[in-house]
């Protein structure tokens, strides 16, 4: 293997572990944004009930 081949592997190696860890954390923070609207509703109802 050259140089050149290595350097483009290793190249395209670190690209697919940048969008792997971009992906795993658009996942966790989706999530967890989607978890805080959820509370926000659900205490809006319970305010909206009470008044």
């Amino acid at each position: 293997m050259t140089d050149r081949d290595y350097a483009f592997k290793s190249m395209k190696e670190i690209t697919f572990q940048m969008a792997r860890h971009a992906q795993d954390y658009l996942e966790v923070t989706i999530e967890r944004h989607y978890t805080d609207i959820k509370e926000l509703m659900i205490n809006y109802q319970k305010l909206i009930l009470e008044n």
